[in-house]
């Protein structure tokens, strides 16, 4: 947290109010895409992680393809949603977010793992780090001159780095199904959750986009 404020206070001397208004315009979009793609497949996954190994590829193979499809429709339709909101400068955060919901979506399994393990520690620190890193690349870049691109820098570097981390500290087995009992299962379970975490990300980022367009506008 006060990694955060200190960050916040840097960056707010060197990036406009319209730098911080498009990146919080696109964190709407941003945050509907991860509660779709997801599909609240981790909490299914945590309380059935320790079953079959076929289970734990089913839910990897799904949490990549939501994240791909996420990702593929924010390609898609960047560009209409900064038309439509009237904010140039969104679509750019929204074609990055689809990078890092990739990045998310490799994460889904050994970030389970080391939740299902108690290791809460070692999570905990993979990101710290990656959120310390991005942070401090995304500084650097605002003191030299990048404007709303360091932001974007973040966007993508934080994630990747936590992939990384917690693939390596998870050492996961890299195994992909598609099992069809399995799929079914982890859709069903998960859907009443994803639609309830949907719902609550448009709640919480109705203000968000409100304020956003007073600031990007």
């Amino acid at each position: 947290i006060l990694l955060q404020v200190a960050a916040t206070m840097l960056l707010a001397r060197w990036l406009s109010p319209g730098d911080f208004g498009i990146a919080a315009a696109a964190a709407v979009v941003i945050e509907v895409a991860r509660a779709t793609g997801q599909m609240s497949l981790g909490k299914v996954l945590l309380r059935q992680f320790d079953t079959e190994p076929a289970l734990v590829a089913t839910a990897r193979s799904l949490a990549i393809i939501g994240g791909a499809l996420c990702a593929l429709l924010l390609l898609a339709t960047g560009a209409q949603i900064e038309y439509h909101l009237a904010i140039p400068g969104v679509a750019s955060f929204i074609y990055f977010s689809a990078i890092s919901l990739m990045f998310q979506a490799v994460t889904l399994v050994p970030a389970t793992a080391l939740t299902k393990q108690r290791r809460f520690k070692a999570l905990a620190m993979q990101e710290v780090v990656s959120s310390f890193i991005a942070t401090g690349a995304s500084v650097a870049a605002s003191a030299s001159g990048w404007g709303a691109d360091a932001l974007l820098l973040a966007l993508v570097l934080q994630p990747a780095l936590f992939a990384l981390l917690v693939c390596r500290a998870a050492k996961e087995p890299l195994t992909f199904s598609l099992h069809r009992e399995h799929c079914w299962n982890l859709l069903h379970e998960g859907s009443g959750a994803a639609i309830a975490r949907l719902i609550s990300a448009l709640a919480q980022q109705i203000p968000t986009a409100l304020s956003a367009g007073t600031l990007g506008g």
